[in-house]
Order: C-alpha cells, then sequence, then structure tokens
C-alpha cells in the first residue's frame, strides 16, 4: 500500500517544474510508495480540459497518471469525509469540497499527504508533508 499521497497542487508543480527539488525527491521514493486519489485525478483532467489543445500539459498530464498508483476514493473515504467536514464547518473553517475529499482519502488510507496547501495543517490527525521546500 502507498505511504503518500500527492496532492493536486504537488502534482501540478512536479509536472511544471521537471528540475525541482521536489521532483528530485520523487524520482528517488520507490513508485509504489506514491499514489493520487482519483479527486486528484479528476482534477487534473478538468484542468487539462480548460487547456488549449496544444498546451505542454496535455501530454504531460495523462503521461504522468498513466505511470502512477490511482487509488480509488471509496466508503471508508466517505466516512472520513462527512467526520472532517462537519468538525471543520462546525469550527468555522470549512475547506474547499475536493481538499476535504483528498484529506480524507489520506486519513481513511492512514497515508501522509504531500501538499504545498497550509490549509491542511487545520485538519486534526492529518500527517502532511511539503516537498517542494528544499
Amino acid at each position: 500500500m502507498p505511504e503518500f499521497l500527492l496532492d493536486t497542487n504537488i502534482v501540478s508543480y512536479f509536472l511544471k517544474f521537471p528540475g525541482s527539488p521536489l521532483a528530485h525527491r520523487m524520482h528517488t521514493i520507490h513508485s509504489h510508495r506514491l499514489c493520487v486519489s482519483t479527486i486528484t485525478e479528476a482534477e487534473l483532467r478538468f484542468g487539462i480540459h480548460r487547456m488549449a489543445p496544444d498546451a505542454r500539459m496535455q501530454k504531460l498530464v495523462p503521461a504522468f497518471l498513466d505511470d502512477i498508483q490511482i487509488e480509488p476514493w471509496n466508503s471508508s473515504c466517505a466516512r472520513q469525509y462527512a467526520r472532517i467536514a462537519s468538525e471543520q464547518r462546525n469550527l468555522g473553517r470549512p475547506l474547499s469540497l475536493f481538499d476535504l475529499m483528498i484529506a480524507a482519502h489520506a486519513l481513511a488510507k492512514s497515508m501522509t499527504l504531500v501538499t504545498h496547501d497550509k490549509a491542511f495543517a487545520q485538519i486534526p490527525d492529518l500527517r502532511t508533508e511539503d516537498w517542494t521546500l528544499a
């Protein structure tokens, strides 16, 4: 089972900056330890549909998705989502729908979420790492 769930912003950064420390780190970690959620897959595919047909990402995103494990969002993710979405709303700190779903996925599968988004820090028990920092 993978250890690290890559957030959408991390995948975008990786694809845009192939020579970055993030890219280097991702290349040094065995691929079976990395994955993305079907939620991230949806966000990435939506993003390329909004781009010009000749955009560089039109080729990079599908190639990336072909090479990485994609974990399905399931009922255990839904249970985590309901819990954390309710908690965050009660605290007056709601996150976006997709961010909550990705966080729920990481919690349900006991994975570390690799993200550059500081908003995830407000979710108790969610392990996060930011690999864009050197």
